[in-house]
């Protein structure tokens, strides 16, 4: 399962729509979670991300037309309060309020982070073993070149 938006913030109207120029040659999953390269195009966010934007809407292969390009792409670009409902590698042993990593741009890595690693979501509910609600540890646009 891809990252789904779980609600909306409150006082907020729908998602958080938002066209943002992707990285050159890169694929993206069409529901992972985003970030910014150094240039300011969004990407997939990983393991050694350093933070998060929000979730990708839609799916680059490297057989699309513009794959190569730095064409704008949609995301739900998360907001403070947003919940969103990704999977977990395991939620054994995972609370309410932890700080955790990614596996990838899909997945939520339950191990502790080690010194130096950024944590990028916080576990706001356990679904089940392999679910969970989360909130985003974003950034402000102004951060990166937006």
């Amino acid at each position: 399962m891809a990252a789904k938006r779980f609600n909306i913030s409150t006082g907020t109207p729908g998602v958080n729509l938002q066209y943002k120029p992707k990285a050159a040659s890169t694929a993206f999953s069409g529901q992972g979670l985003v970030t910014y390269d150094s240039d300011g195009n969004i990407t997939p966010a990983t393991s050694d991300s350093t933070f998060v934007i929000g979730i990708g809407l839609q799916k680059v292969t490297s057989s699309d037309d513009d794959y190569a390009d730095t064409s704008l792409k949609a995301i739900d670009e998360a907001r403070p309060s947003d919940r969103f409902i990704m999977d977990i590698d395991s939620a054994t042993g995972v609370d309410r309020g932890d700080e955790l990593g990614l596996d990838d741009a899909e997945t939520v890595n339950s191990a502790a982070l080690a010194a130096g690693e950024n944590a990028l979501v916080v576990i706001d509910e356990v679904l089940q073993d392999d679910q969970v609600v989360v909130t985003l540890k974003t950034h402000q646009p102004t951060e990166v070149g937006n």
